[in-house]
């Protein structure tokens, strides 16, 4: 379950007053720092009393939240649980997921079991980075500072700069030119030896499932090592993580396997239909393997009957096919969306005649009060 301001609020209500006081005076002394999440559904962080570290944790279940805390209080929430809940109140957006470097040094069982073992909280810092938060324009120089004073190491654990494209805020990464910047960075690890740091990789994938390394994984499959890969993905993608498990780093997952070992990534696909709807991210892994004839008929087949990823798969199989062969795609593009624009391109390729008869059919969809969408 997730964590919802009316629980929170809540959970503060019924606090004692005192404890709720002693929880406002931590707070007002700035003793709070090092705030994590796991998912949605566990948040802590390390409160610095008057004697000692403390390290309160909130579990959201079943509309109720759980508060323990390393002072192992007889009465829960105690006064560090207290100052996680009413910073939690006011700051939950300021709670990011476990950083690069906790991530990397993390045991398996400790990954499954983090709030009942010993945790390195130095690892997490007392206030996150600035791209940690969103993309502001202000903050884009001092990113491109950091790459211009950062140098590029062999191995991605030890390059400076991987703790920053794990950890960004995904704003950013719709910025061109930080996504330009990430491009220049990626392809200066094609040269470096990929199959030794092969598992740094996958984690820097599932922490940020955005990030296009399809060329880091086309470089692993036509290495002599890529059984051995196939094998360290396998497991990754099975064992439990300080990075929260979702639906889209599953499919990430998924897609990088398809690049590896398409027959195998073939089979697990069917056990995760639910997270592809249409099955358009599984298309997007053969194109990029190089099967795009794969590709194609995965899509052309059976086009979702949704209409959004309809369009959606249209768009993608005329990117692929031949100018000739996308006409049909995008005939019907410009009859749903009641516009010639999808066509337009092709025009010379279409017959005057059928042209005419389109052009005529269209405009009588648009006098018809047919809802016109002109994107494409």
């Amino acid at each position: 379950m997730a964590l919802h301001a009316t629980c929170i609020q809540n959970a503060v209500d019924q606090l004692p007053t005192n404890i709720r006081q002693v929880g406002r005076d931590y707070l007002a002394q700035e003793r709070l720092a090092r705030r994590w999440r796991l998912g949605d559904a566990d948040y802590a962080a390390e409160l610095r009393g008057y004697a000692d570290r403390y390290h309160p944790h909130i579990h959201a279940h079943e509309a109720q939240l759980v508060a323990t805390c390393t002072c192992e209080g007889k009465r829960m929430p105690c006064r560090h649980a207290a100052a996680l809940l009413l910073d939690l109140e006011q700051n939950a957006e300021m709670y990011y997921e476990t950083p690069w470097a906790l991530a990397q040094t993390a045991p398996p069982m400790l990954a499954r079991w983090p709030f009942d073992q010993e945790l390195n909280w130095d690892l997490i810092p007392d206030l996150p980075p600035f791209w940690r938060e969103p993309f502001s324009d202000g903050a884009l120089h001092r990113l491109q500072q950091r790459l211009q004073t950062s140098s590029i190491r062999s191995r991605l654990s030890r390059d400076p700069l991987a703790p920053l494209w794990a950890e960004m805020h995904a704003s950013w990464l719709e910025q061109p030119a930080v996504r330009a910047q990430f491009d220049l960075w990626r392809d200066r690890h094609l040269t470096k030896s990929l199959p030794d740091d092969f598992e740094a990789w996958l984690m820097l994938h599932w922490m940020q499932p955005c990030l296009p390394l399809a060329p880091i994984m086309n470089v692993v499959s036509a290495g002599a090592n890529n059984p051995a890969c196939v094998d360290a993905l396998l497991s990754f993608l099975w064992r439990p993580h300080l990075v929260h498990p979702t639906g889209e780093r599953l499919v990430t997952m998924l897609a990088d396997l398809t690049i590896l070992q398409p027959d195998l990534a073939n089979v697990l696909w069917t056990r995760y239909t639910d997270l592809d709807p249409g099955s358009l991210r599984q298309a997007d892994a053969w194109y990029q393997a190089g099967r795009a004839d794969r590709a194609i008929a995965l899509i052309d087949r059976h086009l979702p009957d949704d209409p959004k990823l309809r369009r959606e798969a249209r768009l993608r199989l005329i990117a692929w096919l031949a100018p000739e062969d996308g006409i049909p795609h995008r005939i019907a593009l410009a009859w749903e969306s009641c516009s010639l624009t999808p066509v337009e391109p092709v025009r010379h390729l279409i017959d005057p005649k059928a042209w005419d008869s389109l052009k005529s059919s269209i405009q009588a969809r648009q006098k018809s009060g047919a809802v016109t969408d002109d994107r494409e």
